[in-house]
């Protein structure tokens, strides 16, 4: 149950670079791609110098290593994303039989998701790129090195977050290119420097954050709004989702949060969030750029509307009369 007594306090001393602090996860459309790009506040200097500083043989086997390892994370992936779209309530969601038979094939698409890609910098020289996919080439994930590994450890968010965004990108390009659409368009993106601009409340960039989100509070495929904010705080109370900055309790209410938030207010509370969410002690870079854009701020206080949150994916509806909100108190 619900109250506004309900808390979680967490206490959770973290050092986190300035770099990392303010990074943005973004995709990369390729040159001859329909898709663009947005781009990052701040890139990894450090790790791009040493990446360059480094002989061939050793740069081979570090690379190696790592596409290794992201091999491991791109077959879960694939296994967490094949399991989901076989669900027959998964499928049940679309209407017509057309569409039932595309959702079908996904699972055979993931099967060709092979081709791991790794640059010293990103495309078109933008080297504030951390991974990115192209709807031109639909078999391949490409990482900018310096921006997810510094030579020693790996930096940031998590590859497994990171590789679970780029492909649920992949999918949706897949159904997209099969006439198949899962989300509602609210934003006409016409030029890449639209996409820049609007890379935080982008409807294609949320439903992939969205992805990532239900994967790791283990979503049913027509949870409401109240269901997902209960599964979402048991991912807290076992500690698996920790803050430094913020308490986070489950709040029902009778008001709701109508629409989305426009890009300046969207902007100002992703501000107010930060990297301060954690998944496992790594910073979450899909929760905080996608509750930022279905949260309200008062006072000091966030609330994200779970409500919204279900309802990104247009199948997923709450009938219900209750409002469902994460509430983020400052400690």
């Amino acid at each position: 149950m619900f109250s506004n007594k309900y808390s979680i306090f967490m206490d959770m001393k973290l050092i986190i670079l300035e770099s990392q602090l303010k990074r943005v996860l973004i995709e990369q459309g390729e040159e001859t791609s329909d898709q663009t790009c947005s781009k990052s506040k701040s890139s990894a200097p450090g790790a791009f110098d040493k990446w360059k500083s480094l002989d061939d043989v050793t740069k081979r086997s570090r690379a190696e290593s790592i596409k290794s390892d992201i091999r491991n994370v791109i077959s879960r992936c694939v296994t967490e994303y094949t399991t989901w779209f076989s669900n027959p309530g998964t499928v049940a969601k679309f209407k017509t039989e057309k569409e039932k038979g595309v959702v079908r094939q996904i699972p055979s698409f993931l099967s060709t998701i092979k081709n791991i890609n790794l640059s010293i910098g990103g495309p078109g020289g933008r080297n504030t790129v951390i991974a990115w996919v192209s709807n031109s080439n639909m078999t391949t994930i490409n990482y900018n090195l310096p921006m997810i590994h510094n030579t020693e450890k790996y930096i940031g968010s998590s590859m497994y977050e990171i590789t679970k965004h780029e492909m649920g990108h992949l999918i949706d390009y897949f159904l997209t290119k099969n006439g198949v659409s899962t989300y509602i368009q609210t934003l006409e993106i016409g030029s890449q420097q639209e996409y820049q601009d609007n890379y935080l409340i982008n409807d294609k960039d949320q439903y992939a954050r969205l992805s990532y989100l239900r994967q790791l509070v283990g979503a049913g495929p027509a949870d409401s709004g109240q269901v997902l904010l209960t599964k979402f705080m048991a991912r807290v109370e076992d500690g698996t989702v920790t803050s430094s900055k913020f308490n986070m309790s489950g709040i029902k209410s009778k008001t709701p949060k109508k629409t989305k938030n426009d890009l300046n207010t969207a902007k100002s509370i992703d501000s107010k969030i930060g990297m301060t969410i954690m998944v496992k002690g790594k910073p979450s870079i899909n929760l905080s750029q996608l509750f930022s854009t279905f949260a309200l701020a008062a006072g000091n206080d966030i609330w994200v509307s779970f409500d919204l949150v279900a309802q990104l994916n247009y199948t997923s509806k709450d009938a219900e009369r209750m409002y469902y909100y994460l509430k983020l108190s400052p400690k």
